[in-house]
């Protein structure tokens, strides 16, 4: 029926014109992996990221929707309660899964006290490796996987992100999943699986930092050996 509306509405006869395609995306690895932007801002903020490779149709894609779940849905979350409740480094902090139709990227991301950052890296590298050395319990992921599922529900309530989600998928994926499958793909992931991926894709070989902010280039250093333990 949507299909139905939206061919009598928005269709149109297709141009025989063909549009330009663009190469796929590639990561290409720097020595530096850091960058620092000097700005004179009362904050610094902080990407702390990875280039995953993980598209649309990927199969760890839930996955990794879960892993970020983890770290940053909701205050309870391990990265924004120990950013934010814990230690008081920053008002706003959290974790982002992002896929696109050939490449995909996670990141961590907040605005810090500048001679807060070093620290502030230490406990994202801190949360980060505690994904990978410990496996997370059941118990955790299961209410990590209820609030998802409560997410996907609410966020599809009103009609505009309804239309939103359906042509989004259908013009990116190919495809459009309910929120029953939607649910079902966040069910599967196990907590062995959790940590299967973070050790895949939280490693310095993909590793990229941005600061804005400032911040006195000698911190490079400290910045650096607070990375290290990403190993």
């Amino acid at each position: 029926e949507v299909l139905k509306y939206c061919k009598h509405y928005l269709g149109r006869k297709s141009s025989q014109k063909k549009t330009s395609s663009f190469p796929k995306a590639k990561f290409v690895r720097k020595d530096n992996t850091v960058r620092i932007i000097q700005k004179e801002t009362k904050q610094a903020y902080l990407m702390l990221g990875f280039v995953t490779g993980v598209h649309y149709l990927h199969q760890d894609r839930f996955p990794c929707r879960l892993v970020t779940d983890i770290l940053s849905l909701g205050v309870s979350s391990r990265l924004f309660h120990r950013l934010v409740y814990e230690l008081g480094l920053a008002y706003s902090a959290g974790a982002y899964s992002w896929s696109f139709t050939d490449t995909g990227l996670f990141y961590t991301y907040g605005g810090f006290s500048p001679d807060k950052i070093v620290q502030a890296i230490e406990v994202i590298v801190e949360e980060l490796q505690k994904l990978k050395e410990e496996i997370i319990s059941e118990a955790e992921l299961d209410i990590v996987k209820e609030k998802d599922t409560a997410s996907i529900l609410f966020n599809l309530e009103s009609p505009e992100a309804l239309a939103d989600y359906l042509s989004t998928s259908q013009l990116l994926e190919k495809r459009v999943l309910t929120p029953e499958q939607l649910a079902t793909e966040v069910k599967k992931v196990t907590p062995r699986k959790v940590q299967e991926i973070s050790k895949k894709y939280f490693n310095r070989r993909n590793l990229a930092v941005t600061i804005i902010g400032p911040i006195d280039k000698k911190e490079s250093s400290k910045i650096g050996e607070a990375l290290k333990s990403l190993n």
